[in-house]
């Protein structure tokens, strides 16, 4: 994997590439979910609004096309303890791509946390 990170401002950026090099056979049934990023470019951006709110964006984009995976979240503070986050998935891809074959598991979130 090679990445490159740069903090601009209120900008947080960073980006990637994860390759493969096969250094040994191994079993089909083995599930690596690390080695389904492999042939993918990778990044997160992040943006500090303020002190009480944030977004970023996360991802991998196959390098041929085939598959995409997307994660925006945004967070804010909510007085002086709680902070809530909402955010989510979007998985798209080739049938026959790592990305394809999880298309179905997009998702939301809600997160509520309270700090004391």
């Amino acid at each position: 994997m090679a990445e490159v990170e740069r903090q601009i401002g209120e900008w947080n950026l960073a980006g990637g590439y994860v390759g493969e090099i096969l250094t040994k056979t191994r079993n089909p049934q083995d599930f690596s979910p690390f080695r389904g990023f492999a042939g993918a470019i990778v990044g997160r951006t992040s943006y500090t609004i303020d002190v009480n709110r944030s977004f970023s964006v996360e991802g991998a984009v196959r390098h041929n096309g085939d598959g995409v995976w997307l994660k925006p979240e945004y967070t804010q503070a909510v007085g002086q303890h709680w902070r809530a986050t909402v955010g989510g998935a979007l998985i798209r891809g080739a049938s026959s791509d790592f990305f394809g074959q999880y298309q179905r598991n997009q998702f939301v979130t809600l997160r509520i946390r309270y700090s004391f």
